[in-house]
């Protein structure tokens, strides 16, 4: 994981939004340092980090949500965005906090997203955390302890316990493998002792069914078998001889029972086909009756069709004249709206001629008092002018003498006693007295005087020409106005006149409004009328042909349409009535007839069959011969489970026998490979119970080794960072009776030449150990597995606990052995600065913290 680039917004110290770009702001280098005061929020770009990969902080003290910066407003979330690379592809991982105050659960909600290469592939909290957790390949934990190695963290990985380490060292170098073969191997332990529990639990079942049995009476229980077999044969054949005589007998029974039931049908049928007969006869005389009575019923059928069409043209008639009615008080109705908006245009123009005589009578009243206000706005404009200029006469003369005075003050201070003075020529001059001089503020103040009363009299003086030409204006607009010897004697004041004037406006605005309302109103009020007209005009004519069409003795009489339409009606359901009876009679009579002759032409046929095919025999006694049946089957069906019985027991001792010397073969081999599975589990998974096995897990010895390879890394730094004092070693490293062995650690101290635990270690010493080991892991999950990737690491404080020499070795050893990974080394050490080709200095302020790239020893060039 490579970062790329940070944002982040209302994040810890971070109020305002601010980016850290890390693909250039470190311009290649593998270094750089992350420097500025405490609390100034160094430690907060971790935090960034770790939240946005994670949802947590790089300190387990912090929760995410509490680095929402203090005193935001709730309208602005807080928001981190982190751009990384992992091998060849670039994901982009979102996080928000957004405050709700509408939530009474919890006032915060969260959001996250994560892209790769610009396609969203996870939108939730979880699912983001779940899928950053399968690329980088650690869990946050994790994360925290190997790649970023926070305050307070620092020396966890060191001093973790066995069991701990081991979580680490699993994920990075991947033992399930190995923890495959040991689970395998447990499992196919499991199955072999089962199946030979299994398979002794089947021999002892079989022996205790030979318990008590005799071998050798195999041979007389055979024999006897065979006779039973026999006997079986024989009554088998006297049981199947009785079964068919029976067969015959009941089939023969049957067919006499059919032949009577025959005759008794022919009987019924016969009997069936008379009545039929009788009543075809009646219906078909029925039938020609009414058949000679169908001209009757067409003429009669034709009257009611005209009378109904009489009926209905009568119906529409009255519609349409009460139609016609209403069309009418339409028409007339208006008729008189049209004449009521009419009426209203004509009041309405003389209304709008009184206010337009009315508007010029006031508008001339307006303009007389306007020119009255502005005579007397002249004359005050005058006397302001005349006052201006006379304080500026008095200005002009006092700045004048204070001229004269000062001049000749200096003129004074210039002369000598003997020589003539160039005004006067006197050879004697006076002392000055210094109190009559004027001082230059006085001087200044006097012009200040002059120039300011000048500017007021040229702005009364403007002012006034200004009035002046405003007054002549309106003395133009009164000049041949018929309305000003009116308007000059009943003038009372401009205010009245403009209340009236504007007064007047609104009235002939409302009247042009009301005449437009009124003119559409006549327009809707003609067309309206016009339409209800047309629609008279339309009902008339066709209420004049509709009487054309009705006979003369039905318009004046229409009760008696309704009487002989009512006869007609009556006498043609009449006959049409017992017409279609009749008709419906005789055709079911056809068919009753025809097929109660096919049922009795059938019975006849079934009955003459049956009676030819029992001519000579006799009925057989079927009770006899059930009785011999089921004798012959009592006798057959016992000797046959005698048979079976035997059978079974043959059969039973036969396999069994045969049985229990398969399963004690199959025992004898699935203990021997119960046996091989067992010694290979217990030897995979240290479960051994005797001395001399071995008490080291397959997979604990693998990464035993592996973290071996941690440890010789690591010395390789530890060494010359601590000057060749201190060195790794693992604990029990080859005893294979200790459980833990090869994944504890203890320190080989060169002064005193002896082993100590790694907790005995002085805070810098402490420090410079877990930089070691950190750097050394490092080192061997890039040279030995490919699926993750270190290829960053940041260091977080932990400087400030090393004298001058020591700092100086542990960057000199992060600067050769960090093996092409970028290391961000975090810090306040003002000494660092020198010692980093870039630095990524933050910085406070009253808007929050900064963070910007700065290079070189002098650092003067920044990038933001």
């Amino acid at each position: 994981m490579t970062p790329i680039k940070l944002s982040m917004t209302a994040f810890g110290a971070y109020v305002e939004h601010v980016t850290i770009d890390f693909k250039n702001g470190l311009r290649g280098e593998k270094i750089f340092l992350i420097h500025g005061a405490t609390g100034a929020g160094k430690t907060t770009i971790l935090d960034a980090i770790t939240y946005a990969l994670y949802g947590e902080t790089s300190g387990k003290a912090r929760d995410g949500k509490d680095m929402r910066s203090k005193g935001v407003a709730d309208s602005i979330p807080t928001t981190v965005e982190f751009t990384f690379a992992l091998g060849n592809r670039i994901y982009k991982v979102w996080r928000e906090i957004n405050y709700s105050s509408r939530r009474k659960d919890n006032k915060y909600q969260t959001r996250a997203k994560l892209s790769c290469d610009g396609h969203l592939i996870a939108d939730k909290d979880r699912a983001v955390k779940k899928r950053i957790t399968e690329l980088l390949g650690f869990d946050a934990d994790q994360f925290r302890q190997v790649v970023i190695l926070p305050q307070g963290e620092f020396k966890k990985f060191l001093s973790a316990d066995s069991d701990k380490r081991q979580e680490v060292l699993n994920i990075l170098f991947d033992s399930t493998p190995y923890q495959q073969i040991e689970e395998a191997l447990s499992e196919r332990a499991k199955v072999t002792a089962a199946a030979v529990n299994g398979l002794e639990t089947e021999r002892d079942t079989l022996k205790r069914q030979l318990e008590g049995a005799d071998s050798t009476a195999l041979p007389d229980m055979e024999a006897r078998l065979l006779s039973a077999r026999s006997q079986v044969a024989t009554l088998k054949r006297k049981f199947d001889s009785a079964q068919v005589a029976l067969t015959k007998g009941k089939r023969l029974a049957d067919r006499f029972a059919d032949a009577d039931k025959a005759q008794k049908n022919l009987q019924a049928a016969q009997i069936d086909f008379v009545e039929a007969e009788k009543t075809f006869t009646a219906a078909q005389a029925e039938y020609q009756q009414r058949e000679a009575e169908e001209d009757q019923r067409k003429i009669l059928e034709d009257k009611v069709r005209e009378l109904k069409e009489i009926q209905s043209t009568l119906s529409d008639l009255e519609k349409q004249q009460a139609t016609l009615a209403k069309e009418q008080a339409k028409l007339a109705e208006a008729e008189k709206s049209f004449k009521k908006c009419d009426d209203n245009a004509k009041r309405y123009e003389a209304r709008m001629n009184q206010l337009t005589n009315d508007k010029a009578r006031l508008e001339c009243e307006k303009i007389f008092g306007e020119v009255l206000q502005l005579e007397a706005d002249l004359d005050s404009a005058k006397e302001k002018v005349s006052t201006a200029e006379k304080k500026l006469n008095a200005a002009q003369i006092e700045w004048n003498r204070l001229q004269i005075v000062n001049n000749a003050a200096r003129l004074a201070m210039t002369l000598k006693d003997g020589e003539p003075c160039p005004v006067c020529g006197s050879h004697e001059h006076p002392a000055i007295i210094e109190a009559a001089i004027p001082t230059i503020t006085e001087l200044r103040n006097a012009e200040d005087t002059v120039n300011r009363l000048t500017d007021e009299k040229s702005r009364l003086e403007k002012n006034a020409a200004q009035i002046e030409g405003k007054l002549s204006a309106k003395k133009n607009l009164l000049a041949d106005n018929p309305e000003l010897e009116a308007v000059q004697k009943s003038f009372v004041s401009l205010r009245k006149t403009e209340a009236e004037l504007e007064d007047c406006i609104k009235r002939l605005a409302k009247g042009e409004d009301c005449i437009k309302q009124n003119d559409k109103a006549l327009d809707t009020a003609d067309k309206i009328k016009k339409a209800a007209q047309s629609k008279v005009d339309n009902l008339i004519g066709a209420i004049s042909e509709l009487q054309k069409k009705i006979p003369e003795t039905y318009s004046t009489a229409p009760q008696q349409l309704d009487a002989d339409l009512n006869a007609a009606q009556k006498t043609f359901v009449a006959l049409d009535t017992v017409w279609k009876v009749a008709d419906k009679n005789y055709r079911e009579a056809i068919k009753i007839k025809s097929a109660r002759e096919a049922t009795r032409n059938a019975a006849q046929r079934n009955f003459d069959a049956l009676a030819a095919e029992l001519k000579d025999k006799t009925p057989p006694d079927t009770n006899s011969l059930e009785q011999a049946t089921a004798q012959a089957h009592e006798t057959y069906d016992a000797a046959l489970k005698e048979k079976a019985k035997l059978e079974t027991a043959f059969d039973t001792l036969k396999k069994v026998s045969s049985e229990l010397e398969k399963v004690e073969a199959k025992l004898t081999e699935a203990k021997e490979i119960a046996d091989t599975w067992r010694t290979l589990s217990d030897v995979a998974n240290a479960t051994g119970k005797g001395e001399s096995d071995l008490k080291i897990s397959f997979q604990r010895y693998f990464l035993s080794t592996m973290f071996n390879d941690v440890v010789t890394e690591a010395n390789n730094r530890l060494k010359q960072m601590s000057n060749g004092r201190y060195l790794f070693q693992q604990k029990d490293a080859g005893k294979t009776k200790a459980k833990t062995a090869g994944l504890n650690l203890e320190i080989f101290d060169e002064q005193t030449g002896a082993l100590r635990p790694v907790e005995t270690l002085s805070g810098g010493e402490s420090f410079l150990a877990s930089l070691s080991l950190a750097l050394g892991l490092a080192s061997t999950v890039r040279n030995k597995v490919g699926g993750i990737k270190l290829d960053t690491i940041f260091i977080d404080e932990g400087f400030g606990s090393l004298d001058t020499e020591t700092l100086d070795f542990a960057i000199s050893t992060i600067t050769e052995q960090s093996g092409g990974r970028l290391v961000g080394v975090i810090s306040h050490v003002e000494e660092l600065k020198n010692q980093m080709p870039v630095r990524l200095e933050v910085t406070t302020s009253e808007t929050g913290s900064e963070a910007k790239f700065k290079y070189g020893s002098s650092c003067n060039q920044a990038l933001s």
